[in-house]
């Protein structure tokens, strides 16, 4: 007797390779250990608009995060962790009833490949790889950098680091429980035959703050040659055009966090059609 072939079951969710059976990721992911090592400046608004999709507002003096992070305990990796630098544009969104306020992820490097795949898959991360060096910390002196092939693409440091202030550590304490959101654009590209996926997507994560310190930053964007860095170049010429207008305060921070896969939501879009076609 001849089987049927694979079919993709109602109601289940699958992940790429689909043909292995439904996703065994959690509905609620936990990241059990975070350590977020945070440089922000303002840069100039003409400068970032053409980098964020239009339906998501910019303030007249956007705020651009380069956040260096360090993850363990990762429920989907076996309690393993990974690396990763997320940059970041504070944007907001009116959905008609709610304004709701986080950042436009424009780019992500990782150095595990699965957390790079689930999170463009589901939500559009915009992830790549990298290699990283260990975030190294000497009484008070932070720093970190990330390379491509060898190739320096960002350096950062946070000097002069001291625990915050009661006041300052209950609100980041208060906002990591009450928890963020972040905006992505999820994009698929079409084929011959068939349609792709175009649409800006929104999510909540929430977490726990145990420690958090402030410091003086510095920020090292390079802008390195398509042979020296074929995955980043084009995207390190845009980052190093940015105007630095004023550099803020440096944050790190550590604690674990949580992200609620069903609250990934489409903004926009839905389909692409193959390039040279018509719909």
């Amino acid at each position: 007797m001849r089987s049927h072939g694979f079919e993709r079951q109602p109601g289940n969710r699958y992940d790429m390779p689909i043909t292995f059976g439904p996703t065994e990721l959690p509905d609620v992911s936990r990241w059990g250990w975070l350590r977020g090592v945070d440089i922000s400046f303002i840069t100039a608004y003409d400068s970032a608009r053409p980098l964020v999709p239009a339906c998501l507002d910019l303030p007249s003096e956007p705020v651009v995060l380069f956040s260096r992070r360090s993850f363990d305990g990762v429920d989907y990796l076996g309690e393993r962790g990974y690396e990763e630098l997320c940059v970041g544009i504070g944007v907001s969104h009116h959905d008609g009833e709610h304004k709701r306020r986080g950042y436009y992820w424009v780019v992500l490097w990782v150095d595990d490949m699965r957390a790079a795949a689930v999170g463009r898959e589901i939500a559009g991360w915009p992830k790549i790889g990298a290699e990283f060096a260990p975030v190294a910390d000497r009484d008070g002196q932070w720093s970190f950098s990330m390379t491509e092939y060898g190739t320096s693409l960002v350096t950062g440091s946070i000097t002069d680091a001291k625990p915050v202030d009661d006041v300052i550590f209950n609100k980041i304490a208060g906002g990591a429980s009450q928890g963020s959101y972040g905006f992505c654009w999820r994009h698929v590209p079409a084929i011959s035959g068939g349609r792709g996926i175009d649409q800006v997507t929104r999510f909540h994560s929430s977490g726990e703050i145990t420690k958090a310190f402030v410091g003086s930053s510095e920020l090292s964007i390079n802008n390195p040659s398509a042979q020296q860095a074929p995955h980043s170049a084009r995207i390190m010429a845009t980052l190093a055009q940015l105007p630095i207008l004023r550099m803020l305060p440096g944050y790190i921070a550590e604690g674990s966090v949580n992200l609620d896969r069903r609250t990934i939501t489409a903004l926009t879009g839905g389909s692409l059609t193959p390039a040279g076609s018509r719909s």
